[in-house]
C-alpha cells in the first residue's frame, strides 16, 4: 500500500459501515439491487426517474464522474469543466469539473470529455486501484486487457476487487460498477455502542470500533423524555435514542474534619449551585471539583457536627452526617537520627480522616539514649514544630552507632514508638548527585541567582537515607565540607555559598558563568557522585516590540504602550522588570517631562505635548528593534455634564446624601464618561444649584428641607480652563429629585455587611466590628436615603456566633458560623440578612502605596534626596492592619531604608512592598 490512502478510502468506509449494517441482521449476502439501495440511499446513486436502478446498462462517463465527487465529499466546480461537449447547463457539470481538478479524470482528448461516453471495465480497475493506494502490477499481461491497463487490472485481481472477466476493454455496466465497490468495501460491522446525555445538549455516542462522537445539540433535551438523535460517523448518518437523566448525587461522603465530597452521576458544571445546611444555617463552603467534574470537594471554614443537608443544583437534596474532628493517630515520622542538632523527630497528630491536626491532648515525648541508658528528652508539646526536635550533637547526648529510642503519646492512649541508630553524613557509603536545576518557571541558570536546588541524596549501607546538619558553608580552595562530605567545584563557572535548610535541601548560589562541575565524595567511605551543569551570563535586554496604544492617545494624558521585552536568550522579561534607561525611544511628537516611564503595572506609559501623527522606534544598542505609528489628538476638552453616579435621588424629608466630584459624571469630545474627579488635570470646578423644590445644597451634600415633601430639580454647572465663567459654564439637563414623607417608606433593607472575623477575645466596637445601617424602599421598590441609617435596635439569632450591642447597632464576631441579623425600628422588625462569620486569622491580602510613582533627586552638591513610603495593609476581612513586611527595589538607581527610598543615580526604579504573607504592591521612582 501507498503511504496515502486517496479517494475511494474514505468512499469505501461510508459505503462498508452503510452496507453492514444495513444486511448484517439475516447475514444473507446481498443482492446486487441491495447493494445498489445501500448505495443509493447515502446519495451515490440516483437511479432513472421511473425507479429503475439500471442495473444491466453502461456506467457513462458523466454518472461515473458524479458517483467519484459524491462519495469522495468534493466540492462541486463547474469551473474546472471546461470541456466544449459539456455545455454550462449540463447537470453533470459541477461533478466532471470536481473529478477533473482532483486528477481521477480527464478528458478524451480535442478538449472534449465525452460525457455520454461509457467507462470501460479496466478504466474502473485502474481508478479503484489508484483510490485506495494499491501498486500497478509492473510488467504484468493479462488477457482480454490493454497493455496500458494491464497492471492496475492485475492489482484489482490480486486484491479481489474485480472478477476475471474475458474482455476488460468492454463497457462496465452499472451493476459491474456496484459489485466493484462493493467487493472493496466487505469490512466489518461497525455498530452504535451506547448513546448517553452528558448534558441537555451534548449527547456522546460510543461505537463498537471504541470511537466517540460527541453531538451538540441545539435544542436543550427534556428530562426524562426519550428523543431521537442523528449523528454523523465516517460520512454515514446513525440514529439514535438518549434519555437525559437528572442529576443525582451518587454519593455524599465526609472526607475530613471540614471537608464533604460529593460524587454525581454525571459531569457538572462548575457554576452548580451548591447549598450546605446545619438545621436553619447555611454553612459556607468552597468548592474544588475533579477534573471530570464528576465529583466536588465541599470545604467550610467550620463544619458543624450533626446531620447537614446539602442541595446541588436540581439534584435531590441528601444528608451527611458530619463528625466532631478527634486526634486518633501519633506518629513519629523522621526516618534518622544523626549527631547533629535540630533533628525535627517529626511528631505528628492525625483525625480520623487521615489529616495532620492539633485537636486533642497535649502529645508527650521521651527520647532515650538505650546505649548509654539516659533519658536526654521529656515534656509535651502542642503545635509548636520546634519543640519536636532533638538536639544530638554531643557526645553527651548520643555518639554514633548509639540507640535512640523515641516515644511519643498522649493521656488519653494514642501512642508511637521508634528506635533508631545515631549515624553521621559520614557513614554514607552511596552518594547521588543530580545537577543544579534552574529555578521555577526558568529554562536556565544565570550568574547572580541565589537559591537553587542542589539535589543531594546520602543513604548508608542499609540503605537508610542519611541527612546533612543545617547550616552554610563557603567555597574556599574550590571545595566545602558539609557533615564530612567533601563538595569540590570545578569548570570555568562556579557556585558558591551551600547552604542545608531543616528540611535537608541544600542550595547554592550561581557565581560565575561557565560550565561547573561539581563532585562530592566520602573519604571514610570512598562514595562518590559528580553531575555537570551550565552557569549562564546574566541576561540583558535585548529587543523592545512596541504595538500599537490602548484605546487612544490624547494630548497631556497618558497613554499604555503595550509591549513585549525580550533578553539576550530569547526569553520574555516581565514588564516591571525593564531597565528603560538601556532603551531609547525616539518619538516624532513631543513627550512630557518624566516619560517614558514603566508604571507599578510593568505598563509602558507615555504623555504627549503635541499632537498629530506619532512614529515611535525603540533602539538599543543602537539596533531599531521596533516601529509603531499612531495618532495623538489634541486636547480633550469637556463638552457635557451628564449626570449623577451612585446617588440616590429619593431622599426621606430632612436627610442628606453627599454630592461630590465623585459623584458627577461629565463626557468630553471623545464621547468618553468619567467623573469629575478623574479629570483633576483639567482643573475642574463645579456648583450645585436647586432649581426647585424644598432642597438646599452645601458642604457637598444635597439635602431634603425636614418638614417638606414633593420634587423638585437641582442643576450642576461646570467649569474649566476652556469654559472659564458663567457665560462659558456647562450646564446640566435638570436632574430630578424627590423627598419623600417616613410613611411612603413601606419597606426598608440592611446595607451588605460582607464577612466578619470571628474570634472570642474580640470586642464590641473594636476594629473587626461593624454598624449596621439600613436603606429604605418606596413600594414601587425605589431606594431611599435615610435621615438617620442606623436602626432602633439589632438582634443576632446566635449571639455565640455573632455579638451585638444593640443600642449601638454594632455587631462583633466570636466564632466560625452564620446567625441571622434582625434590624428593628419603632419595635418592629424591618429587615433580616445572613451574616457568615470567619475564624480564618487575618492575613494581609492587599496592599496599597500612598502613590504610584515618587519623584527623589541626585543633588550635584548636597548629597541625595530620599523619599518615605507610606503603605495601607488590609486583611481579608477588609480591615486596615499593621503593616508587616518589607519594602525592596531590584534596581541600584535607589537604595532602601526601611520604608525610606534614597536616590542614587539618574533612572527609573521599580519598588515593591511585600508583606511576611506574600501580598504586594509596586510603585515606580523617578530619580532626576
Amino acid at each position: 500500500m501507498k503511504k496515502s490512502l486517496s479517494l475511494l478510502v474514505a468512499i469505501t468506509m461510508v459505503f462498508s459501515m452503510f452496507a453492514s449494517v444495513a444486511f448484517a441482521a439475516d447475514k444473507a449476502a446481498p443482492t446486487q439491487n441491495d447493494k445498489f439501495n445501500a448505495l443509493k440511499d447515502l446519495g451515490i446513486f440516483t437511479g432513472f426517474p421511473n425507479g429503475d436502478a439500471g442495473l444491466d446498462q453502461n456506467m457513462t462517463r458523466a454518472q461515473f464522474a458524479k458517483v467519484l465527487a459524491l462519495g469522495l465529499n468534493l466540492d462541486e466546480n463547474a469551473a474546472a469543466s471546461k470541456y466544449s461537449d459539456v455545455s454550462a447547463s449540463h447537470w453533470a457539470k459541477p461533478f466532471i469539473g470536481a473529478v477533473t481538478a482532483a486528477e481521477l479524470m480527464q478528458g478524451k482528448g480535442n478538449n472534449k470529455f465525452d460525457p455520454n461516453g461509457n467507462v470501460t471495465i479496466e478504466e474502473l480497475a485502474k481508478t479503484l486501484v489508484l483510490g485506495l493506494g494499491l501498486e500497478e502490477v509492473e510488467g504484468a499481461t493479462v488477457t482480454g486487457a490493454s497493455a496500458w491497463a494491464a497492471g492496475y487490472v492485475q492489482a484489482a485481481l490480486d486484491a479481489k476487487i474485480i472478477p476475471t472477466f474475458t474482455n476488460y476493454k468492454a463497457a462496465a455496466t452499472r451493476g459491474q460498477l456496484v459489485d466493484a465497490i462493493y467487493e472493496v468495501v466487505g469490512g466489518e460491522v461497525v455498530t452504535v455502542k451506547s448513546a448517553v446525555a452528558t448534558d441537555a445538549k451534548t449527547v456522546e455516542v460510543t461505537f463498537s470500533d471504541d470511537k466517540k462522537v460527541t453531538k451538540t445539540l441545539d435544542t436543550a433535551l427534556e428530562i426524562g423524555k426519550a428523543t431521537k438523535v442523528s449523528v454523523e460517523y465516517n460520512g454515514k448518518t446513525y440514529e439514535v435514542e438518549v434519555t437525559l437523566e437528572g442529576l443525582k448525587v451518587a454519593k455524599a461522603t465526609q472526607t475530613g474534619a471540614k471537608k464533604i465530597t460529593l460524587e454525581f452521576n454525571k459531569a457538572v458544571t462548575k457554576d452548580l449551585a451548591i447549598e450546605v445546611k446545619y438545621l436553619s444555617t447555611t454553612v459556607a463552603v468552597t468548592k474544588t471539583f475533579a477534573e471530570n467534574l464528576k465529583s466536588v470537594v465541599l470545604e467550610a471554614g467550620y463544619l458543624p457536627a450533626g446531620d447537614l443537608t446539602i442541595k446541588a443544583g436540581d439534584a435531590e437534596a441528601v444528608t451527611v452526617k458530619a463528625e466532631a474532628e478527634k486526634a486518633t493517630k501519633v506518629s513519629i515520622t523522621t526516618e534518622s537520627l544523626q549527631k547533629a542538632d535540630g533533628q525535627d523527630l517529626g511528631i505528628k497528630k492525625f483525625n480520623q480522616f487521615g489529616e495532620e491536626t492539633s485537636v486533642g491532648q497535649t502529645v508527650n515525648k521521651n527520647v532515650y539514649n538505650s546505649t548509654q541508658g539516659k533519658d536526654l528528652v521529656t515534656g509535651g508539646f502542642t503545635t509548636s514544630v520546634a519543640s519536636s526536635k532533638v538536639n544530638l550533637s554531643t557526645d553527651a547526648a548520643a555518639k554514633v552507632d548509639d540507640t535512640i529510642i523515641v516515644s511519643a503519646y498522649t493521656n488519653d492512649g494514642l501512642s508511637d514508638t521508634k528506635s533508631f541508630k545515631v549515624t553521621a553524613a559520614s557513614s554514607a557509603t552511596k552518594i547521588e548527585l543530580s545537577a543544579v536545576q534552574p529555578k521555577k518557571d526558568k529554562t536556565r541558570i544565570t550568574v547572580g541567582e541565589t537559591g537553587l536546588v542542589l539535589p543531594v541524596k546520602l543513604t548508608d549501607q542499609f540503605g537508610k537515607e542519611l541527612k546533612l546538619a543545617a547550616g552554610t558553608a563557603t567555597v574556599a580552595n574550590g571545595q566545602v565540607k558539609l557533615s564530612g562530605i567533601t563538595f569540590l567545584v570545578g569548570g570555568d563557572g562556579a557556585v558558591d555559598n551551600f547552604t542545608v535548610d531543616s528540611n535537608n535541601v541544600v542550595t547554592v548560589d550561581a557565581t560565575k558563568a561557565g560550565n561547573v562541575i561539581l563532585s562530592a565524595s566520602n573519604p571514610a567511605t570512598g562514595a562518590y557522585s559528580t553531575t555537570t551543569f551550565k552557569v549562564e551570563a546574566a541576561s540583558a535586554l535585548k529587543e523592545l516590540k512596541l504595538q500599537n496604544p490602548v484605546g487612544m492617545a490624547v494630548v497631556g494624558e497618558d497613554v499604555v504602550i503595550p509591549f513585549t521585552a525580550l533578553d539576550s536568550f530569547g526569553g520574555t522579561i516581565a514588564g516591571k522588570d525593564v531597565d528603560l534607561s538601556k532603551v531609547q525611544l525616539l518619538t516624532t511628537q513631543t513627550v512630557a517631562a518624566k516619560y517614558p516611564k514603566i508604571n507599578a503595572k510593568g505598563e509602558l506609559v507615555l504623555n504627549f505635548t503635541t499632537n498629530g501623527t506619532a512614529t515611535i522606534q525603540a533602539v538599543i544598542g543602537g539596533v531599531i528593534t521596533s516601529t509603531i505609528s499612531f495618532d495623538v489628538l489634541a486636547k480633550a476638552k469637556i463638552e457635557s455634564v451628564q449626570g449623577l453616579k451612585d446617588v440616590a435621588t429619593t431622599l426621606e424629608s430632612g436627610a442628606s446624601v453627599d454630592l461630590a466630584a465623585k459623584q458627577i459624571k461629565v463626557v468630553d469630545n471623545y464621547g468618553r464618561v468619567k467623573t469629575i474627579d478623574e479629570i483633576s488635570a483639567l482643573n475642574p470646578t463645579f456648583s450645585v444649584g436647586v432649581v426647585s423644590g424644598d432642597f438646599t445644597y452645601a458642604n457637598g451634600k444635597l439635602t431634603a428641607t425636614a418638614g417638606k415633601n414633593g420634587t423638585g430639580k437641582i442643576q450642576i454647572t461646570y467649569n474649566d480652563a476652556d469654559h472659564v465663567g458663567a457665560a462659558n459654564a456647562l450646564k446640566s439637563s435638570e436632574i430630578v429629585v424627590t423627598s419623600v414623607k417616613t410613611s411612603d417608606i413601606k419597606s426598608y433593607e440592611i446595607k451588605s455587611v460582607g464577612t466578619v472575623y470571628g474570634n472570642k477575645d474580640n470586642k464590641l466596637g473594636d476594629k473587626y466590628s461593624k454598624t449596621i445601617e439600613l436603606n429604605g424602599k418606596t413600594e414601587g421598590g425605589t431606594v431611599v436615603a435615610l435621615v438617620s441609617p442606623a436602626p432602633a435596635f439589632v438582634t443576632s439569632s446566635d449571639e455565640s456566633v455573632l455579638a451585638v450591642n444593640s443600642a449601638a447597632a454594632n455587631v462583633s464576631g466570636l466564632k466560625a458560623g452564620k446567625s441571622t441579623i434582625a434590624a428593628y425600628l419603632n419595635g418592629n422588625k424591618v429587615a433580616e440578612t445572613e451574616v457568615t462569620v470567619s475564624d480564618a486569622t487575618p492575613v494581609a491580602t492587599t496592599v496599597k502605596l500612598d502613590k504610584s510613582e515618587y519623584s527623589v533627586f541626585v543633588l550635584a552638591a548636597n548629597g541625595s534626596q530620599t523619599a518615605t513610603v507610606s503603605v495601607e495593609v488590609k486583611d481579608q476581612y477588609g480591615v486596615v492592619i499593621t503593616p508587616n513586611g518589607f519594602l525592596t527595589s531590584k534596581d541600584d538607581t535607589v537604595s532602601i531604608s526601611g520604608l525610606t527610598v534614597t536616590a542614587v543615580k539618574k533612572g527609573t526604579a521599580t519598588i515593591t512592598y511585600v508583606t511576611s504573607n506574600g501580598a504586594s504592591a509596586t510603585a515606580t521612582v523617578l530619580v532626576e
